[in-house]
């Protein structure tokens, strides 16, 4: 699983340097298959964030909205890097750093 991360990962980057169209075509069928595995999270968001980033250029920004919509916020590794090692006091809401 792990080397399957890593070859995707690159994979996501390597879209960055196709032609826009042909970004948009791969990107979109790689989503379609990748989208329902939920080990793939963090590379399923770069390509959606790279073809966001498509669409921008192209100036479709609801296409590129759309994109980023689909980006879960608050699943994975995503949420919990920045829920780790911070806690809140009782009252304020003031963040400290746990003992």
């Amino acid at each position: 699983m792990v080397i399957s991360r890593q070859i995707l990962g690159a994979y996501s980057q390597l879209l960055k340097d196709l032609e826009p169209e042909l970004h948009k075509q791969v990107a979109t069928y790689s989503l379609e298959k990748l989208q329902p595995r939920v080990a793939f999270e963090e590379q399923v968001s770069t390509i959606r964030e790279n073809l966001a980033k498509v669409y921008e250029e192209e100036e479709s920004w609801g296409e590129a909205a759309k994109c980023l919509r689909e980006i879960p916020l608050e699943t994975g590794n995503r949420f919990a890097s920045v829920a780790v090692g911070w806690g809140r006091e009782g009252g304020g809401g003031k963040r400290r750093r746990p003992s």
